[in-house]
């Protein structure tokens, strides 16, 4: 038989261990069909099924096809024909492609050799299945799953005779050096070994070809391993130059004339198409005003489709940039721990060197108090950092992000002498629904360093002006909200709209009797990250009404938890 059942009461780790075991030493089913000993054709397909007992009927529980080779994106088979010529197919249900077979040195090939004749492995054939790893090639979530199989099992296997010849295809074993053609980039296709599940079968009966080293660990190079490496290479590397044609991708470096074909072209192109089609029909003028009325509704939705990826390219730009900031401050945050204890060293012993003198002291007083700023506001920002590496979610309480808030810029209030009122909570368990804690840090710093620049802008104009800031928190309806209050300059009616957008700042009054007007305005970056924030959970930001005596008011609202 060709089949081997195993039953299982019950599911066990060594179930699992068992069916990794066998497929590891067996040759994949169905490979070939047949297998060749001397004149004789037998059966050596051969497979191993695990199922479980579910009352009288038996469920399915590991099978490959199912759980990996389904969601390839193209399947790569290769085999050498009797003459020695090399031919490769490829098949894609996902790129709507059929089964095509293509014969290596066509003109269309990616040359990557001389020779296109393999005498010496005559019979040679494998199959392979190919990934690329984008969410959207994949369904159900199986990406991941597959990927991490790719990392432990991924590449090409040897089998000689029907039985596996290690250490091909082990891992980091890259002995079709597919890794270090990946890496030359001269192939933009995506090829590592984790790119397939693959498989070769040669026919060796008398061990003359590919004769195994004593110690069983690979074969003893010669002619024909070279010949075999060389056509499962060239097969390999036209597969995915193919494969990224039909997905419209550049396929190599030194591809010219490349020009992406946008959906948008393809909406045009077609409709034009059928718009031909129905001007040469002898349609009613009704009917063609009808379906010319729906291509051009599609014209227009492909637009806006065209315009949304536009601005996406755009804000993805901008992120580029952001998070580079963000891994140069992460880097600052981490290396200037080290200078710390230096710093409460120097301070301690200035202190003591100063004797008696009253402004020294007071020099160094401030000197010290800007350094346990300094200190909190780096382990502020290295413990956001820290629980951002988790990428798990979680309730916010918005009680606990304002409170470490308070406490972070304590000694900064002091400095700029603003007045930072006890924040108000209405009601209890203010958790948000699940977000990053370092993106609240973002929040409050962003509304935080707006406000000192407009109470900063107000003291100008106001001699003996004292600046406040008030935070009130609290649910409403299905949100939790924040508002944060500041008594600066205020915005304009007309600005309270675009302050959300990048690179808008609300202050262009001059300040000529200042050298350095940093602290007066901003780059305009800030309440659009905001914005960014409170919108991929679905909430809102906007000025309101500014409460009390209160200039400007921001209210942000997230759903609750």
């Amino acid at each position: 038989s060709n089949t081997c059942p195993v039953f299982y009461e019950n599911l066990s780790h060594v179930q699992y261990s068992i069916f990794r075991y066998n497929s590891e030493l067996i040759q994949p089913y169905p490979l070939s069909k047949k297998y060749k000993f001397g004149k004789k054709e037998i059966d050596l397909g051969f497979k191993i099924s695990f199922y479980k007992k579910n009352g009288d009927e038996l469920e399915l529980i590991v099978d490959e096809e199912q759980a990996i080779f389904e969601q390839a994106l193209a399947v790569i088979e290769g085999h050498v024909m009797d003459n020695g010529q090399g031919m490769w197919s490829l098949k894609s249900d996902k790129l709507d492609f059929e089964e095509e077979v293509f014969i290596l040195g066509e003109k269309s090939d990616i040359s990557t050799s001389e020779k296109f004749f393999f005498p010496k492995i005559v019979g040679s054939h494998f199959k392979c299945y190919y990934f690329i790893y984008e969410p959207k090639l994949f369904t159900n979530r199986a990406m991941t799953l597959i990927r991490e199989i790719a990392h432990e099992q991924g590449g090409i296997k040897l089998y000689k005779n029907g039985f596996r010849v290690p250490p091909y295809g082990n891992v980091a074993d890259d002995w079709l050096e597919l890794d270090k053609s990946n890496n030359r980039s001269i192939i933009l296709a995506p090829h590592t070994n984790r790119n397939f599940f693959g498989f070769i079968e040669v026919e060796d009966e008398d061990d003359s070809k590919f004769v195994e080293t004593s110690s069983r660990e690979g074969i003893i190079k010669n002619e024909e391993l070279e010949q075999l490496k060389d056509f499962v290479y060239q097969c390999i590397v036209n597969a995915v130059v193919k494969v990224s044609h039909l997905r419209n991708r550049k396929a190599t470096a030194s591809q010219k004339n490349y020009k992406s074909v946008s959906p948008l072209e393809k909406i045009e192109k077609a409709t034009s198409v059928i718009k031909n089609f129905f001007d040469k029909e002898d349609l009613d003028d009704d009917i063609k005003e009808h379906y010319f009325s729906k291509i051009q509704q599609i014209q227009e939705a492909a637009q806006q489709k065209e315009d949304e990826f536009q601005n996406l390219l755009n804000d993805n730009s901008m992120l580029r940039v952001l998070a580079s900031i963000g891994l140069i401050i992460g880097e600052f945050v981490h290396e200037v721990q080290r200078f710390l204890p230096s710093f409460n060293s120097g301070i301690n012993f200035l202190k003591r060197f100063v004797g008696a003198d009253s402004e020294a002291k007071q020099r160094i007083n401030w000197l010290e108090r800007d350094i346990r700023a300094f200190t909190a506001y780096t382990s502020y920002f290295s413990t956001s950092i820290a629980k951002n590496v988790n990428r798990e979610l979680e309730p916010i309480e918005l009680r606990i992000v304002v409170r470490d808030f308070l406490e972070i810029i304590e000694n900064d209030l002091k400095k700029t002498r603003i007045n930072f009122v006890e924040p108000k909570f209405v009601g209890y368990d203010l958790y948000t629904i699940p977000m990053h804690y370092s993106e609240w840090t973002s929040i409050l710093f962003n509304l935080y360093t707006n406000s000192k620049k407009a109470i900063r802008r107000e003291s100008i104009e106001r001699e003996s002006y004292e600046g406040k800031i008030f935070v009130e928190a609290g649910k409403h309806n299905d949100y939790i909200y924040l508002e944060f209050s500041d008594n600066g300059d205020g915005i304009p009616k007309e600005s309270q709209e675009m302050i959300f957008e990048e690179f808008y700042t609300t202050s262009s009054k001059p300040y000529k009797s200042l050298e350095n007007t940093s602290d007066l305005t901003g780059l305009g970056l800030g309440l659009k990250i905001v914005k960014d924030i409170v919108a991929y959970y679905n909430g809102s930001i906007q000025v309101v009404e500014p409460k009390y005596d209160f200039s400007t008011t921001i209210r942000i609202e997230i759903p609750k938890n």
